[in-house]
């Protein structure tokens, strides 16, 4: 479990599936690789307070695992992978909210994070 404290906090979870708490302030939550947090839910990282004003990072990580570079995620909504890669989309369910990535274009996620709130996301809730 990582915890925030009253300020501007950046908290970088890593590999497993963490416990991540912001607290207030605008907080950044950092995710360097596909593996910080996996599709599975045994490694999948909860952020349990994310609010208005925070941001999650996701500079680190390739978009496009076959394209040259480092491509940025191209956010898309809530709307289903179209089966290019670098998309990142978020759904609503059960009083949660689930942000998913795909890769390689196949129109699966690879990468995902769990989110202990309905929020409706937004592009400049992240730093792609």
């Amino acid at each position: 479990m990582l915890k925030g404290n009253r300020g501007n906090d950046t908290l970088i979870g890593g590999k497993g599936a963490d416990a991540l708490y912001g607290g207030k302030g605008k907080d950044v939550f950092v995710f360097k690789e596909l593996t910080d947090s996996t599709v599975k839910s045994s490694g999948r990282d909860t952020i349990y307070d994310f609010s208005k004003g925070d941001r999650i990072d996701l500079k680190a990580i390739d978009g496009d695992i076959y394209g040259w570079g480092d491509q940025a995620f191209s956010f898309i909504g809530s709307k289903g992978f179209s089966g290019d890669a670098g998309e990142l989309r978020f759904s609503k369910k059960n009083g949660s909210t689930s942000i998913y990535a795909d890769v390689d274009g196949d129109k699966k996620a690879d990468f995902a994070i769990h989110v202990d709130k309905l929020y409706t996301f937004e592009k400049g809730d992240f730093l792609l």
